[in-house]
């Protein structure tokens, strides 16, 4: 939980890449509902192994995501950098 909280606090977020990162979020949201509710069931079962199994992927469907998320977002900031460079030299 850690490393996602992380992994959100570094995005940076501008008008060019809002809606990626509102359908992300939006996946992640999901992700999360479904944590609580594999939790709540853990809290009222007892730990076994396929609610613990559900709860550790969910939490790395959850990083992936992020991974995802973090690695378009460079992508891109490189497009946008290169076009820069482009009007630039086309400028010159």
């Amino acid at each position: 939980m850690v490393s996602i909280n992380m992994e959100l606090s570094q995005l940076e977020i501008s008008d060019r890449n809002k809606t990626l990162i509102d359908s992300f979020m939006e996946r992640l949201e999901e992700l999360n509902g479904e944590y609580k509710k594999l939790n709540a069931e853990l809290n009222e079962i007892g730990p076994n192994d396929q609610t613990i199994t559900a709860l550790i992927k969910n939490l790395q469907l959850r990083l992936q995501l992020l991974h995802k998320l973090r690695d378009k977002l460079k992508e891109l900031q490189t497009q946008s950098t290169e076009a820069d460079k482009n009007t630039l030299l086309t400028a010159v």
